[in-house]
């Protein structure tokens, strides 16, 4: 797999016991940064390792899968922003649906947490139209409602699977690790 071709910009550096000119070349073609000779001598890899790291333009971060929170609660935002920041994701909060949509226009989100019952615009009515543009999405139900009633029209209106309220680590986590 070449990670450049998919779009992968941090630094990849080649690690082998070959030193001929020609493989050399090949790696850095191929999309390699640099290539360290095995066997490693500690000068030279540890300059190696600083040119990438004194570079501005390299982006360092690890990239977290981001989850689009649909919660009108506060303390219900505060709960759920530390149980995904905990489990490695990052979060953004929509106090309603009508900010879910702006914020799905205008950002890419890997899943969205929707509670059900909000002001302005529910959830029910939020997931319906952000699965007119998008199908693939996941669309988690997070709600204290429990109702058969509730469910149904979850399914019916697209959203993937629903999580009762209130949250437990444990089973956020097993649905994330389902879908992202």
């Amino acid at each position: 797999v070449n990670l450049r071709k998919e779009n992968f910009k941090k630094p990849i550096i080649a690690v082998s016991a070959s030193v001929m000119e020609n493989e050399i070349v090949s790696f850095i073609e191929s999309g390699m940064n640099a290539h360290i000779a095995k066997p490693i001598e500690k000068i030279s890899f540890f300059k190696t390792i600083e040119s990438f790291l004194l570079k501005k333009d390299i982006d360092f971060s690890v990239d977290k899968k981001s989850i689009l929170v649909a919660e009108d609660d506060l303390i219900g935002q505060t709960i759920i922003s530390k149980v995904l920041e905990n489990l490695g994701y990052k979060c953004t909060i929509a106090n309603d649906g009508t900010e879910v949509l702006k914020l799905v226009e205008q950002n890419s989100f890997d899943l969205i947490l929707m509670d059900l019952h909000m002001p302005k615009m529910d959830g029910f009515e939020a997931s319906e139209k952000v699965r007119q543009n998008n199908k693939d999405i996941p669309i988690i139900t997070l709600s204290s409602s429990d109702t058969n009633e509730d469910k149904q029209k979850a399914k019916e209106v697209g959203m993937n699977e629903h999580i009762l309220k209130p949250i437990k680590k444990d089973i956020i986590k097993g649905v994330l690790e389902k879908y992202l």
